[in-house]
């Protein structure tokens, strides 16, 4: 699980996948572009950024490659080459033999970082749109140095360059400033030996003593493994979770330990900020498997494979989901941080809406906000089952993918809107619940 609080890591069954962490937009599935979030009226002028995304393409016949090669081109694209996939390729990819490969060169123009931004979302937008449209996906991209990667361009099978000079495309408006809102409480200081204690204690209440511990979590009664480690939370808190994950660096608990994780996630004794990082895990964990059915559909589409819940997974998710309602008992126990983060865990459950839709609405949240379009989302996920016109998860996901652009790329897939909103759910939240679960991380917005 390496740090509890990463950000979206996509699993593979066989090959692969590389997503592009991009932040911020909105699609509905198979639309171009994004729908920008609220902009202001001011118009700017292209700046060069000297910037450039890099993209490939994966097809299954040439005339499906060349087609969207010749799309690619149209789009603006600076260089556009279109080949079978040679050897090398196809093991990076996971691609059958005689597989076609379009690459290409895309500029990105913005006289700010946000303006760069959007202008890279809709890019991805647009690509991902045209390798589905012709029936196959995408796969690596790639942020960086313009001349960099005009000069590294292998031209082999080359269809299209752009003629020198030519006018770099311009972003019309900028984005209008957001509305402040106000901060999460991290529940009060601790040490890290508070911190220890409380875990030892959660772990002797479920296991008795050292000697009853399941392997994975044994150590914690071996004072000489923290000889190594420095003073700070976070490294104990990192050894910990790769314990209990299923593959020692994801965000995913395995099913043997979800009940340990959600012993420390409403302990009153761990502190809050902790809490809020076990109940971080407990749902990234319950819907790694819809990230990983959005993140594959297009692959798994064009190669005929399957990106249904594994037996893993589904272990997972149900042992989460049995623990959701002694969760919620916590509530009011909980800092406004961690009470988001229940909601979110409720959507799973659909009883437990009466119980959390009340209280999502106290959540402080001002309107025109990312995090109330947020709690939108959870509040359209957790009554998705009473609404008649089945189009209130598309609505809020649409409100969310304004800010947030791995969002807006996912939400043009063709995904069923609930799998997107549940697949994003817990780097939504997490963004939104800040240092109590980004700790030692860089916001991606």
């Amino acid at each position: 699980m390496g740090m509890i609080g990463g950000g979206p890591v996509v699993r593979g069954r066989g090959p692969i996948v590389r997503r592009r962490p991009v932040p911020g937009s909105a699609v509905r599935a198979g639309g171009l572009l994004p729908t920008l979030r609220p902009m202001n009226s001011t118009a700017h002028t292209a700046v060069d950024s000297g910037r450039a995304t890099e993209h490939v393409l994966n097809f299954a016949h040439e005339a499906a490659a060349r087609s969207a090669a010749e799309e690619l081109a149209a789009l603006g694209h600076l260089l556009v080459a279109a080949r079978v996939a040679d050897e090398r390729a196809r093991a990076w990819d996971g691609l059958p033999a005689g597989w076609w490969q379009v690459r290409s060169v895309a500029a990105i123009v913005g006289d700010t970082d946000d303006a760069r931004h959007w202008a890279s979302v809709r890019t991805l937008v647009r690509v991902d749109t045209v390798a589905r449209r012709h029936g196959g996906f995408t796969s690596g991209g790639s942020d960086g140095n313009r001349a960099s990667m005009l000069g590294g361009f292998d031209r082999a099978g080359l269809v299209y360059e752009a003629p020198a000079g030519r006018p770099m495309p311009t972003m019309a408006v900028a984005p209008s400033l957001e509305v402040p809102v106000p901060g999460w409480t991290d529940g009060g200081s601790y040490t890290r030996s508070d911190l220890v204690d409380a875990v030892r204690a959660v772990a002797r209440r479920l296991y008795g003593d050292a000697a009853g511990l399941p392997d994975n979590v044994d150590w914690l009664f071996d004072d000489d493994c923290f000889g190594s480690l420095s003073d700070r939370d976070a490294e104990f808190m990192g050894r910990l979770c790769e314990a209990v994950s299923s593959d020692g660096q994801a965000c995913d608990i395995d099913a043997d330990s979800v009940e340990f994780v959600a012993a420390l996630a409403a302990d009153d004794h761990v502190p809050a900020a902790e809490r809020a990082h076990f109940l971080y895990a407990l749902l990234k964990s319950a819907t790694s498997a819809h990230l990983y059915e959005v993140d594959m559909m297009d692959r798994a589409t064009a190669l005929g494979e399957s990106s249904e819940e594994s037996a893993d997974e589904r272990a997972v998710r149900l042992a989460v989901q049995a623990r959701v309602p002694a969760l919620l008992a916590h509530w009011d126990a909980e800092v406004d941080a961690g009470r988001l983060l229940l909601a979110a865990l409720a959507t799973l459950v659909p009883e437990s809406a009466a119980f959390v839709g009340p209280r999502l609405a106290l959540l402080p949240a001002p309107a025109e906000t990312r995090r109330a379009d947020v709690i939108r989302l959870i509040h359209a996920l957790l009554h998705d089952d009473q609404d008649d016109h089945g189009d209130h998860v598309a609505d809020a996901l649409d409100a969310v993918a304004r800010w947030e652009g791995e969002t807006a790329i996912r939400a043009a897939t063709d995904a069923d809107r609930r799998t997107v909103a549940l697949a994003m759910l817990g780097d939504l939240v997490s963004e939104e619940t800040g240092p109590t679960t980004h700790r030692d991380e860089a916001h991606r917005l």
